[in-house]
């Protein structure tokens, strides 16, 4: 158990565990509220009771706590993929940041042309589309897939040859 849960847990049943859990996650929304980074203290237990935390506040209906789970790297990938639905953009861009996020949903994120620029710097991205960035029209997309500590070398030495934009085509 946390050094939280331990400082207020009861006697060690569900109804107390429930409580701790609650508890928990008002603590979690509060300091993620002021900006705290929220960092694990090198416990098992603390990792997955934050984790959990997490996981419940990403399913909340405030967008802000939803952002501040979008944002932490110890939320749970089925959450992050839940997230990556959000009709807020800002939301999606946390998800396409995250290095939690899992490949596929990074995958179905790539299909939005608004979302690129945040997904070719995360080091979660799968390696197919770090080399589909590195030809990216877009030369901050490009910069963005070359320092990306993922990269294949091609990529980070800029092999790749970029390609016009879509409106430079002329039909």
């Amino acid at each position: 158990m946390n050094r939280y849960a331990r400082a207020h847990a009861g006697q060690g049943n569900g109804a107390d565990d429930r409580v701790t859990l609650v508890r928990y996650q008002r603590y979690v929304q509060e300091r993620l509220m002021h900006g705290d980074s929220l960092e694990i203290e090198g416990y098992e237990e603390d990792a997955q009771l934050l984790s959990l935390a997490l996981a419940t506040l990403a399913l909340s209906d405030s967008v802000a706590l939803q952002l501040a789970a979008a944002k932490h790297p110890h939320t749970p990938a089925a959450a992050l993929a839940h997230l990556a639905n959000a009709a807020d953009e800002e939301l999606r861009i946390a998800v396409a940041s995250n290095p939690s996020s899992p490949p596929h949903t990074l995958t179905d994120l790539a299909q939005h042309d608004n979302l690129v620029t945040a997904l070719a710097g995360n080091p979660a991205l799968p390696v197919l589309l770090l080399v589909r960035f590195a030809c990216h029209w877009n030369q901050e997309v490009r910069r963005r897939a070359a320092f990306n500590p993922a990269a294949p070398e091609m990529v980070r030495r800029g092999v790749a040859e970029p390609v016009l934009p879509p409106d430079a085509y002329v039909g």
